[in-house]
């Protein structure tokens, strides 16, 4: 029951955001979507290496602040460790989104392929390409 509320909650997240945009990959022009592309890439290593400093690093204030790193390893060690190894990112959607605080954000909805399973990693990146959140299913 808990993953169909989560598949749900994902796919009207989707739904809002591309209606909200207007189209698909309605990205302000402060973004250029191969850089969004690669920065979720590399930000999914930084996960599958369980380095989760890297990704405190990157962020913004709000979400350096957000996590101590004992509890991203707390919240994202199972993951990783159920999973097993990565195969690849078996999808990607990108989108552009204005926030309440009337910024410009990159949506990045990725699902990767594991030996023992998926993961959807739903990562948004603000206007200074820092990462603004950082979810997994």
């Amino acid at each position: 029951m808990k993953k169909i509320l989560c598949f749900i909650g994902t796919i009207l997240f989707i739904v809002m955001t591309a209606a909200g945009c207007g189209s698909k990959n309605d990205l302000a022009d402060c973004f250029n979507e191969e850089t969004v592309r690669a920065e979720t890439e590399k930000a999914i290593a930084h996960f599958n290496d369980k380095n989760y400093q890297a990704l405190i690093d990157e962020g913004n204030t709000v979400f350096i602040d957000s996590l101590s790193l004992d509890q991203w390893q707390e919240t994202c060690d199972p993951y990783v460790d159920k999973a097993g190894s990565f195969e690849s990112i078996d999808s990607m959607v990108i989108a552009g989104q204005k926030g309440n605080d009337g910024r410009d954000y990159a949506v990045a909805i990725a699902v990767a392929k594991y030996s023992d399973g998926k993961i959807q990693f739903s990562i948004v990146f603000d206007d200074e390409m820092k990462l603004a959140q950082f979810f997994i299913k």
